[in-house]
């Protein structure tokens, strides 16, 4: 389990895919987000690469996201590959990726944390780039979703990008 202020980070089980799902298919996320059958949910689960997390509040303990991590150990990369949120302009995303990203570069040893998103999700860019993300580049008309082809923008930031980072700021702050 990871924790923040806010929110504990739990590993997902079979009973919370329903839960994914819906969240995953809500009008507000929808558009912003590859969405899966319940089945390949269920499937993943099984996968000890891929990490499935509830987020959940501390104070009341419902769930307010989720997030969908592949893990890359032989070439260090941890991959944020989806996350949504029940509720919006809480704040809580930004402390589950800065708890993530610690998470990625302090207890498990990447080298590198990566994700992509589409590049009219105007907050989520905005948000990536404040915590230190670089653009590496676009994938033209990558995907094929209900509103049409879409690009795909890549961001990463490094092991040494975030060292460089905690040093500069209290923002990634190590876990005591």
């Amino acid at each position: 389990m990871l924790t923040t202020e806010r929110l504990d980070i739990l590993p997902a089980s079979a009973e919370d895919i329903s839960e994914l799902y819906a969240i995953e298919h809500d009008p507000a996320n929808s558009p912003y987000i590859f969405k899966q059958t319940v089945e390949e949910h269920l499937k993943e689960l099984e996968n000890p690469d891929i990490l499935n997390f509830m987020v959940k509040l501390k104070e009341d303990g419902s769930t307010v996201g989720y997030v969908i991590i592949d893990l890359e150990t032989k070439a260090e990369w941890f991959e944020i590959r989806r996350l949504a949120f029940t509720r919006k302009n809480c704040g809580y995303g930004r402390e589950l990726l800065t708890e993530l990203i610690r998470y990625a570069f302090e207890d498990l040893n990447m080298n590198k944390v990566w994700l992509e998103a589409y590049p009219d999700n105007l907050p989520a860019m905005h948000l990536y780039t404040s915590l230190g993300f670089f653009v590496e580049g676009v994938r033209r008309q990558h995907s094929r979703e209900e509103r049409g082809l879409l690009d795909e923008v890549q961001l990463s930031m490094l092991r040494n990008e975030y060292l460089e980072l905690k040093e500069k700021n209290s923002l990634y702050k190590t876990r005591e």
